[in-house]
Order: structure tokens, then C-alpha cells, then sequence
């Protein structure tokens, strides 16, 4: 399905963080390199940032466990396949693990959520199934959680509620189920709510938009969501587009 340009457009101009002050950087971003991507940069243990992404690399995504300075990891735009391995989730210093326009298959590994300084993990456009992990409402620092265009199904975890600094969770274009958790009420510093294209139903929270005091961007359209729209929402005044069309 088509989730429209301006999710992808939105999540790049919201991208967090800076490595200027980190140290060591490698960025080879969009230098139309192809190939395997070399296990020898597993060794390169002094790296603070590894950019590799806007390429045609293929293959696994090899061991880089051991990069332990490692803070911003970007694969994403390329041709990369296999599972997301349990590995990368060893660079403990991770703030930013960018794994987007791939072709990724098997489940979101649980051990991301050891990633406790993370604070954007972009997974979306790939081929991932299985459900969201509940235990990455235990990434208290995460900010961003772009997870759609894959094929994830099962019900939003009730744990994403904890995720107070969230600011921007997009999970459109999955085959999720079951309704939007009061959970995520709680989540005061959301910016952009996102989850179009999925089989979710029910009403939508009545309170939301008392509880959602930052919310700018609202798509929740081809849903099999019920109900009325809530009168909250005239409480969000920071709202800019609002989508919730094909629903009941």
C-alpha cells in the first residue's frame, strides 16, 4: 500500500541527535557502493558513528557487536537481507539504530530492548513479521519508533505507554489488530501518531486529546475503528493534519 510521502519526508526532518562531539565517524552514505558489507568493520572498534546508508549493499548484516563506542548505526536505503541480528544489540552505547529500506525478514529481536540509551530506532520498509516486542517500553529514553511498512501483526503493546519521551510513533502499513491502548495516553510528549493501513478497531480513547497536549499529526484512516470521534481532540490545539478516513 501506498503510506504516503510525507511520513518519510516528516521522520527524516525529525531525525535526533548529533555525533560532531562523539569521535570517530564513517560516513560513505549514498557513494552507490554494492557488495557485501566486510565483517572487518566489526573491528574497527574506535567508531562512533557508521553510516553506510543510500547504497546497494546486500547480503547479512554482519557482526558489529563488538563496536562498543558505537552510538549511531545507519544501514538503511539499501538491499541488506536476513534477520536483524542479536548482535548489534551488544554496542550498548547505541542512541540511534537505522535499519529502514531493507529487505529484512524474521522478528523484531526482544534484546533491542537492552539498547538502553536508544533514542530513534528506524525498522520500517522491510519484510519483518511476528508482533512489536513489549519489552521495548523498556527503552524509557526512545523518542522515535518507526516501524511501519513491514508485516508485523498482532495487538500494540500496552508497554509502549511507558515511553515518555516519545515523541514520534509510526507503525501505518502493518497488519496490527485489536484497539489503540489507553497506554499510550500517557505518552505526553507525542508529536505524530501514525497507524493507518492496519485492522485496528474499536472506539478511539475518549480523552486522547486532553492527554495528548504536543499531538500534531493524527493518521489513523483504513482502520476498522467504530465510534464517534472524540470531542477531546478540540483540546489538541497544536493539531495540524488529522486523517481518519475509511473506518466505521
Amino acid at each position: 500500500c501506498c503510506l504516503g510521502k510525507e511520513w518519510f519526508n516528516h521522520a527524516e526532518r525529525a531525525r535526533t541527535g548529533s555525533v560532531e562531539h562523539l569521535g570517530v565517524t564513517l560516513n560513505l552514505s549514498g557513494q552507490a557502493l554494492d557488495g557485501q558489507i566486510s565483517p572487518s568493520l566489526g573491528n574497527m572498534s574506535y567508531l562512533a558513528s557508521l553510516d553506510l546508508s543510500t547504497n546497494r549493499f546486500s547480503g547479512q548484516i554482519p557482526p558489529l557487536g563488538d563496536l562498543q563506542k558505537l552510538h549511531f548505526l545507519d544501514l538503511s536505503y539499501n538491499m541488506l537481507q536476513g534477520k536483524i541480528p542479536d548482535a548489534v544489540t551488544n554496542c550498548s552505547n547505541l542512541q540511534g539504530l537505522y535499519l529502514a529500506g531493507n529487505l529484512l525478514v524474521g522478528e523484531i529481536p526482544k534484546k533491542v530492548a537492552l539498547l538502553s540509551n536508544l533514542l530513534d530506532l528506524w525498522l520500517h520498509s522491510n519484510n519483518l513479521t511476528g508482533a512489536i516486542p513489549s519489552e521495548l517500553g523498556n527503552i524509557t529514553t526512545l523518542k522515535q519508533l518507526i516501524l511501519q511498512a513491514n508485516q508485523l501483526h498482532g495487538s500494540i503493546p500496552e508497554e509502549l505507554g511507558k515511553l515518555s519521551n516519545m515523541s514520534n510513533l509510526l507503525l501505518g502499513g502493518n497488519m496490527l489488530s485489536g484497539t489503540i491502548p489507553e497506554g499510550l495516553l500517557n505518552l505526553s510528549s507525542l508529536q505524530q501518531m501514525d497507524m493507518p493501513f492496519n485492522m485496528l478497531h474499536g472506539p478511539l480513547p475518549s480523552k486522547m486529546g486532553n492527554f495528548l497536549p504536543d499531538l500534531r499529526i493524527l493518521y489513523l484512516s483504513a482502520n476498522m475503528l467504530g465510534g464517534h470521534i472524540p470531542e477531546s481532540l478540540a483540546n489538541a490545539s497544536e493539531l495540524q493534519s488529522m486523517e481518519l478516513g475509511h473506518n466505521f
